[in-house]
């Protein structure tokens, strides 16, 4: 039996900062005392408003109104229902190489938002630490599997997490986020996360009260029945970066 599973998920950084200028003009009549009004003189003055990112904060389940939470513990998962044998040399059919019993929903909330931009949406994207091949031998597609380096990560082997876009996601570019690291299996597009409602998530809109569920998922990849698995202990770090983009 694996031990349960903890998802530290870190808090996110602000994103680049855009400059809107604005100029206003200030028309004011000055006397003169000793030659009577004279015309009109103006006083250019400028002012800066700044474009923040947004704060995400973390809610367990479906629902943006639920407590906030920085980590999450997973069910136990039994390994013996799990397989990725089901093709050449080994791999995953489906979902047969995923947990998706015990998938675990997390709903990020935009909050703290500036003001839109027009040629630029809120975005979030996914980073964290994604798997080393020492600790999940068994598949190089590692930009979609999460887990923490070495002893960090656990003492489980072949395990790691992953990040879906439904709750009986697959194998899959389209059920999957990867992270935005550029690893191989995964996509910068791919690594972006789909963010609805609040104030709009479109060009010009702040994106204050958007949110987005994700869904937690313990998976052994390509090596459920290879020699190197081994059940215990799983740790994993995302990153969700907010950003105008």
């Amino acid at each position: 039996m694996i031990s349960k599973t903890t998802i530290s998920v870190l808090m996110p950084f602000r994103g680049q900062a855009f400059s809107l200028h604005v100029i206003v003009l200030l028309s004011a009549m000055i006397c003169s005392a000793a030659s009577g009004a004279t015309g009109p003189e103006t006083l250019n003055m400028t002012a800066n408003m700044i474009q923040t990112s947004c704060d995400i904060t973390f809610v367990q389940g479906e629902q943006a109104n639920g407590t906030v939470v920085n980590s999450i513990p997973l069910p136990d998962t039994d390994p013996s229902g799990l397989t990725s044998n089901g093709g050449s040399g080994g791999d995953c059919k489906g979902s047969e190489c995923i947990d998706t019993t015990h998938s675990t929903a997390v709903t990020l909330k935009l909050s703290g938002c500036f003001i839109g931009k027009d040629d630029v949406k809120p975005t979030v994207t996914l980073t964290g630490f994604n798997a080393l091949s020492a600790d999940v031998p068994s598949t190089t597609d590692l930009g979609y599997l999460f887990r923490d380096a070495g002893d960090a990560g656990g003492t489980s082997r072949e395990y790691a997490i992953l990040v879906g876009k439904k709750k009986a996601m697959t194998w899959s570019a389209a059920d999957l986020y990867n992270s935005s690291g550029g690893l191989p299996g995964g996509t910068a597009a791919n690594s972006v996360i789909a963010l609805t409602g609040g104030a709009g998530v479109n060009n010009g809109n702040s994106g204050n009260g958007a949110s987005a569920t994700v869904w937690l998922a313990v998976s052994c990849a390509f090596g459920c029945q290879s020699t190197s698995v081994r059940s215990g202990s799983l740790n994993a770090s995302l990153t969700f970066n907010s950003t105008y983009k």
